[in-house]
């Protein structure tokens, strides 16, 4: 009995089968390996796994807050994390893996929240600290005060975010926030459903059929080619989001100091 399949959703196994009949490995009518099948399906992970890396191919941005905020070090983000992945994505977890050790390559944004009951919560935005070896110059690293800056190190399995000065829960009840890229889940077996939007099936089928022409060195099809990009590009297009524009503290300021020259501008 063939499995139903959701409306708006696709198994693995369709993207699969119509990529090797699209990419002319598997004429109509026949049926491919098992092994060949299953080299597809470990390149549909590897597509869906360098996509991760593309802010445009991701169409959601997920908010995860650690509540309440404790006073340590640094804190671990990914799936069973201090900044839990698996949990706000539940809805697409794939449970055929199991626990996954998922992680964020990049953290979009932060902000701390100060709560306190007789007052309207409010929404500290943080500053990004972009290299470790900006965050290794600061001299005191475990000082904690009023967070202001975070440092985002994409550790595997487990990613670890540093703010800095250390919230000190102590004193004041804080919420910390980030801002990641929801990602595209890998998938275990050929029934796996894939729970994305649907105008990504095209592209995901597109895109795996032209690298099985690539690696069963056929020649290229422009016309694949030409509409599997037709279809990234479709995706890019909707997904691209340029935050506003922000101009340097330094350069808004009325006069600026030139301490080279020894005169205001």
């Amino acid at each position: 009995m063939a499995q139903k399949i959701p409306l708006g959703q696709f198994s693995a196994r369709q993207i699969v089968m119509l990529a090797l009949r699209d990419s002319g490995y598997v004429a109509l009518g026949q049926q491919p390996t098992q092994l060949v099948v299953n080299e597809a399906l470990t390149r549909l992970n590897m597509i869906t796994a360098q996509w991760n890396t593309k802010r445009w191919m991701s169409w959601h941005l997920q908010d995860i807050a650690y509540v309440p905020a404790t006073p340590q070090q640094f804190y671990t983000v990914g799936t069973q994390g201090n900044f839990n992945i698996g949990s706000d994505f539940s809805s697409d977890f794939n449970a055929d893996f199991g626990p996954q050790q998922e992680r964020p390559l990049q953290v979009e944004r932060a902000y701390a929240r100060l709560t306190n009951t007789s007052q309207t919560p409010t929404d500290y935005p943080l500053k990004l600290i972009p290299t470790m070896e900006d965050y290794s110059s600061i001299v005191l690293k475990t000082m904690t005060n009023f967070p202001t800056h975070y440092f985002y190190d994409p550790a595997y399995p487990l990613g670890h975010i540093y703010f800095w000065p250390i919230p000190n829960a102590g004193t004041q009840p804080w919420e910390l926030h980030i801002i990641v890229r929801h990602f595209l889940q890998p998938v275990a077996t050929l029934d796996t459903i894939m729970v994305v939007p649907p105008e990504y099936a095209m592209a995901l089928e597109l895109t795996l059929a032209k690298w099985i022409r690539m690696a069963a060195k056929l020649p290229a099809d422009p016309q694949l080619v030409l509409d599997a990009r037709n279809a990234v590009n479709a995706i890019k297009t909707n997904n691209t989001a340029l935050a506003a524009l922000k101009m340097p503290t330094q350069l808004t300021r009325p006069r600026i100091y030139n301490i080279l020259a020894d005169e205001w501008h």
